[in-house]
């Protein structure tokens, strides 16, 4: 089986930063509208910010 690269969080700063994203801002959002699920968070999320990238929308999920 291939081993898989999975790159932490902090490495992904540069990618949100340029992109114009803040994570908080992204928190916030999702406090806002108060989802029932995480996977209802992460599909608002999605909508919201297509550019995020998932590792993204998953930390502004984690409070």
């Amino acid at each position: 089986m291939p081993s898989v690269y999975v790159a932490p969080l902090a490495s992904t700063a540069p990618i949100f930063a340029t992109a114009g994203l803040s994570l908080e801002e992204m928190r916030d959002y999702v406090r806002r509208r108060r989802p029932a699920t995480t996977a209802e968070a992460l599909r608002m999320l999605r909508d919201a910010y297509p550019a995020a990238p998932l590792r993204l929308r998953v930390a502004a999920c984690e409070s």
